[in-house]
């Protein structure tokens, strides 16, 4: 490339009018920078270093060029721009690695692509970088100490992108979870809440039910300090009854979490948690924000008597206290559910297991809070502690 860029006379002549005729060539390595009138002619310069610093391997420019020939990143399909930083590739072994960004739950694809230049796009990189140095580059003219290699390492890297194109693409799909907190939950007082009928589909089952008066508030909770950030969450929980739909057993399942392995028979639904928008001062314009999936919970019964351990004493802290709860037998299993068809996003783990657990007093004073969700507002006063949600993963046996 420096060879094309440093040689050719017609494209000298473009940029420097009689350079060629003048020194047989139209190198500009002498360090007389009074040549350039213009940041067209500078933006030539840097283009023509950082291919000669890439060729005779300038302060390393060989290897940091060849790290940037495998490009990794997240991308937006519709938009085909990369999302988050650039991935790395280390030559030596052929791994490369990306970061993932910080993006919503869901599914993303990662476009990995070999690049190299092209000479066809050099007028049009010599074009943007003109722009990119008269914005933000040195000023006009340049005094005769002005070291123009070193300020290569800020500028030639940027400058060089526009020529670079793909030779190769590849794209894997990729899933970000869902992280899934703890939830302690709260008795709710509710008035003015009509049934809802609805079809919930799960790992157990489809079946239509009726969704009743409000049960539950489940605050996302921080166990044992593990999760500071927990407590400020806005992914709220609200649980409802369910209509009988029938008896159901499924034996045999374990459920594994932070207090160990548990062996459950899996009973009937009986509650559907919604994910909500909560607020202590107005009501929410809209759920957006709130928890991505739905839950039906069932109960459930321990398989064997001697299966359960002790998960003993924790410390929870939730937006609206920090208080100790003893832990007892689980009591329902939630398994995330497309309510309506809607989808279920991917979470790790995918489960919670609700445990009854004891503690003493009660928030107070106790609090009235606004909410949010697909079922509309509605307005909650908390009352007693309740279960506390444990995420769970879970093992069921074969059909």
């Amino acid at each position: 490339m420096f060879t094309k860029m440093g040689s050719d006379k017609e494209l000298c002549d473009m940029f420097f009018p009689g350079l060629y005729e003048e020194q047989g060539s139209c190198a500009i390595l002498g360090g007389d920078f009074s040549i350039f009138t213009n940041y067209d002619q500078l933006a030539y310069a840097y283009l023509a270093l950082t291919a000669f610093g890439i060729n005779f391997d300038f302060g390393g420019a060989a290897q940091t060029a060849l790290e940037q020939t495998f490009v990794m990143t997240f991308a937006d399909l519709a938009t085909q721009q990369p999302i988050g930083q650039r991935g790395s590739f280390d030559p030596v072994t052929g791994v490369g690695s990306v970061v993932v960004p910080n993006l919503d739950p869901g599914i993303y694809p990662v476009a990995a692509t070999c690049v190299a230049p092209n000479l066809d796009l050099l007028l049009a990189a010599i074009e943007q970088a003109s722009t990119t140095l008269e914005e933000s580059g040195p000023a006009l003219p340049l005094p005769n100490d002005f070291d123009l290699f070193a300020s290569l390492f800020e500028f030639g890297p940027q400058l060089i992108v526009p020529m670079m194109s793909p030779r190769a693409l590849g794209v894997q799909i990729f899933s970000i979870l869902a992280d899934v907190d703890h939830f302690q939950c709260y008795r709710a007082r509710t008035t003015g809440f009509n049934d809802l009928p609805v079809t919930l589909s799960d790992r157990f089952g489809t079946r239509s039910v009726t969704v009743r008066s409000p049960l539950d508030l489940c605050a996302p909770a921080n166990r044992n300090g593990e999760d500071p950030e927990a407590a400020s969450s806005p992914d709220f929980l609200t649980s409802y009854r369910l209509s009988n739909s029938g008896p159901q057993q499924v034996s045999g399942v374990t459920a594994e979490n932070q207090f160990g392995s548990v062996a459950l028979n899996v009973r009937s639904p009986k509650v559907l948690m919604v994910p909500s928008a909560v607020s202590q001062t107005a009501p929410p314009a809209s759920p957006d924000g709130a928890f991505l999936n739905h839950f039906t919970c069932y109960d459930v019964r321990l398989a064997t008597a001697a299966s359960a351990p002790d998960p003993g004493t924790v410390t929870v802290q939730t937006a609206f206290e920090t208080v100790q709860v003893q832990v007892r037998k689980p009591t329902r299993l939630c398994v995330p559910t497309s309510k309506n068809g809607e989808p279920i996003v991917a979470s790790s783990p995918e489960n919670l297991l609700c445990y009854k657990a004891k503690s003493k007093g009660r928030l107070n004073p106790a609090p009235t809070l606004f909410l949010n969700n697909q079922f509309g507002q509605q307005t909650q006063r908390l009352g007693q502690r309740r279960d506390l949600c444990v995420p769970t993963d879970l093992t069921t046996p074969a059909t």
